[in-house]
């Protein structure tokens, strides 16, 4: 399981938002448990971060305002 929770305040930095993370990311686990602020789910990057995963196999479940202020996205290999 690899647990993601980068920010500067309440930005995610872009290079964790790219390709090339994401492909180490689904090459080294199995499980990811990403905290995503609300302004990364305001526009298309947690969307466009979903179907990342999703083409590459992995079920993603996404929770909304997690204790008020995050939203949670939990991804699993399909196998």
């Amino acid at each position: 399981m690899i647990i993601i929770d980068l920010y500067i305040d309440t930005n995610v930095p872009s290079p964790f938002l790219d390709s090339p993370f994401g492909q180490n990311l689904i090459s080294a686990t199995q499980v990811i448990l990403c905290n995503a602020s609300l302004e990364l789910n305001s526009d298309d990057k947690l969307k466009n971060i979903r179907q990342f995963l999703k083409k590459n196999n992995f079920n993603v479940d996404n929770y909304e305002k997690v204790n008020g202020t995050n939203n949670l996205l939990i991804a699993k290999a399909s196998n």
